[in-house]
């Protein structure tokens, strides 16, 4: 737990935050740099569900971006492997090799194990 010293208020002068931050011997950085870092975290992690759906949009980097973030978050693999295993029959190569790669980082459940089915899903539907 932080240390109690006066929290700013935003009225101060410019340079509280800074005094405050300064104030904090290093444990207490730590503490506070950890729990910044997690709610940027949950921040991020609540826009799974856009992402979900940015996995369809029409602009091929969204779609790679969407499958990209989507792989930082495993606890929400029950939500995002259905979209991305569908993402990864994509017709544009980058987006589809995203979206397999972020389903293994997630360790999403109910994919072919072995490299000859993992194979046939990927190249679903490709000409060649």
């Amino acid at each position: 737990m932080l240390r109690g010293r006066p929290v700013p208020t935003g009225e101060e002068d410019d340079d509280s935050s800074f005094l405050y931050w300064e104030s904090l011997d290093g444990p207490d950085q730590e503490r506070m740099f950890a729990h910044i870092e997690l709610c940027v975290y949950d921040a991020v992690r609540a826009g799974v569900p856009l992402f979900c759906d940015l996995l369809t949009d029409a602009d091929p980097p969204l779609r790679v971006a969407a499958a990209y973030a989507l792989a930082w978050f495993s606890e929400d693999a029950a939500l995002s492997s259905g979209p991305l295993a569908a993402a990864v029959a994509d017709p544009e190569a980058p987006v589809a090799a995203t979206a397999l790669v972020a389903l293994g980082l997630i360790g999403a459940y109910g994919l072919p194990r072995n490299p000859e089915a993992m194979r046939a899903l990927v190249t679903a539907g490709d000409p060649a």
